[in-house]
């Protein structure tokens, strides 16, 4: 027989290294009487198990300590619903909290099991299961976003949205009964309800006044298409000349949505974001390049994603308030300085050595903080 392999992680299961195997293979899982908390014994054990013929683990580090900690918040569960179920009838189903709380990760994992091992259907069924209640998950999600009106005043007018709104109605603004206000681009505002009829009371307000109606705009929130992005184009660009190209390449006849535009790498260059339908953007992703001007200029797919210039952390922006942060950290190689002003050759991710740091992952940190690759990016 194989000599047994060493064992990471199972100090709390009270088995020592040179049992694991035996013990696996003597605690069948057939037996519908079998105790929870051996299930999850065997559970864990079969995760940090390594396979006989390979000195490799099943399973990579940073994804098996993430699977033992949802076992530990199984058996945590476990125990507070046996206690629930003294007084109370137990739950039969998952809520949505407790599905999304699982890694995402296990959908994608090979455990390299033969297919008529014990628990091989069980198995299945959980990720079925797993599958079923992430994508009612989803769909509560998107019942949940409330009803939006956008008000942009009109192009002759200078004044704001609610100092047009102030002069004109003469009712209070608590009879419409909104949920939230907030300001947007174009000096718009986004106005929320509760209910759908609360919006068109305001709606049918506007357009029934002749005033209202031809100083303000109104818009619903529409789809956001996927975006791409052209580098270092010249700021004497035109768009004119910019949306001829496009058309071209991605044989799609109207003009692209111009987002905005950002500073280039080169001195007195844009990079330029603009919003394409998905049949023109799929065309365009796979150019890479693309001529304008008797020149070619380098295009890929733009994230929407927000990164911070002066901690290179994502989730916000430089400018935000939740940066507190004054001295800059570069992207390139993680020390105090502008990232622009960058000469050091030794490249090192600022985010994915403090995620190895604090969460005990095992990312590769020799690349850039905006590298494409990067696992705190993904």
């Amino acid at each position: 027989m194989p000599q047994a392999k060493g064992v990471w992680g199972l100090g709390s299961c009270g088995i020592s290294n040179l049992q694991t195997e035996s013990f696996i293979e003597d605690c069948p899982i057939s037996d519908k009487g079998t105790p929870i908390e051996e299930l999850l014994k065997r559970l864990r054990l079969l995760v940090n198990s390594r396979p006989p013929d390979s000195m490799r683990p099943h399973l990579l580090v940073p994804l098996k300590k993430e699977v033992n900690n949802t076992i530990d918040l199984l058996r945590g569960r476990i125990a507070t619903a046996d206690k629930k179920e003294e007084g109370t009838e137990a739950e039969t189903h998952f809520n949505s909290s407790q599905v999304l709380s699982l890694p995402q990760s296990l959908e994608g994992t090979n455990a390299h099991q033969p297919v008529d091992k014990p628990g091989q259907n069980e198995l299945a069924a959980t990720r079925s299961q797993m599958k079923l209640s992430y994508a009612e998950a989803s769909k509560l999600n998107n019942k949940s976003k409330k009803p939006t009106l956008l008000l942009y005043p009109s192009e002759e007018n200078d004044k704001e949205i609610e100092e047009i709104l102030t002069e004109e109605l003469k009712v209070d603004s608590t009879n419409f009964r909104f949920k939230n206000v907030r300001k947007i681009q174009n000096k718009g505002q986004a106005i929320v309800w509760d209910k759908h009829q609360q919006l068109e009371k305001l709606r049918e307000t506007i357009l029934s006044n002749d005033i209202l109606k031809k100083n303000i705009s109104l818009r619903l929130p529409g789809k956001r298409y996927p975006s791409l992005i052209i580098y270092d184009l010249p700021n004497g660009t035109t768009n004119e000349n910019v949306q001829i190209a496009l058309k071209a390449y991605s044989n799609w006849g109207e003009d692209l949505r111009l987002r905005f535009k950002m500073r280039g790498r080169k001195e007195g260059t844009s990079h330029w974001i603009l919003e394409a339908p998905c049949e023109a953007f799929f065309n365009l992703r796979q150019l890479r390049k693309i001529p304008i001007n008797w020149a070619m200029y380098q295009m890929k797919e733009f994230l929407h994603i927000k990164r911070c210039s002066t901690s290179q952390a994502y989730g916000h922006t430089a400018n935000s308030k939740e940066c507190k942060l004054t001295t800059q950290f570069c992207g390139c190689c993680g020390l105090r300085h502008n990232t622009r002003n960058c000469r050091n050759d030794e490249l090192y991710c600022i985010n994915c050595a403090e995620s190895n740091r604090n969460r005990g992952t095992n990312y590769k940190i020799r690349h850039r903080a905006i590298d494409s690759h990067c696992l705190c990016y993904n």
